[in-house]
């Protein structure tokens, strides 16, 4: 069996993970950097998962920053948020190239520079892109209920797109 060198012992958390934490908790918050390392299957020094404790465990005695929220950093949903448009569109574009987001490592969030949201393919993208879903009640079209309420109410609406002048009644009663 081998021996630990001289000042260090069996229980140190890897370098690796450390430049992984100090990383991400420039834009993350503890919970959030936990759950990226369990992701990856890292374990603490000591063999166990990560938690948001143990990651501000790390943190304390190597000095390494805290999140805060001023940061100029943004998440894939916070993006998507501020663009106007669904998390999936942002993620086409990062996949397409269109939007400059990096990733610490695999299975870590997206980071999303605040001013990359202005550029001009990012905006272009934006436009390009389809607006995140709408609410039920207020999609375009026809009503999504059945019975004779939802017929005259659909006849009513393809008598307006057709530009028809005639009373729904009459419509139905057509069809």
């Amino acid at each position: 069996m081998a021996r630990n060198a001289p000042g260090t012992h069996s229980r140190a958390t890897d370098h690796d993970v450390m430049s992984v934490i100090a990383e991400l908790s420039q834009g993350y918050r503890d919970l959030t950097i936990a759950a990226t390392l369990h992701r990856l299957g890292d374990r603490t020094g000591t063999g166990q998962p990560w938690r948001a404790h143990s990651i501000a465990g790390v943190r304390y005695p190597y000095r390494l920053p805290n999140f805060t929220k001023e940061h100029d950093s943004l998440t894939l949903t916070q993006a998507a948020q501020q663009l106007g448009i669904s998390p999936t569109v942002v993620k086409r574009g990062i996949a397409q190239g269109l939007f400059p987001a990096r990733q610490v490592v695999p299975q870590a969030p997206w980071i999303i520079q605040r001013t990359a949201l202005a550029l001009p393919a990012v905006q272009a993208a934006v436009q390009g892109g389809r607006p995140g879903r709408c609410p039920p009640g207020l999609r375009p079209g026809p009503p999504a209920w059945s019975g004779p309420a939802a017929q005259q109410a659909g006849a009513a609406h393809v008598a307006a797109a057709l530009g028809d002048t005639r009373s729904p009644q009459l419509v139905a009663g057509e069809q």
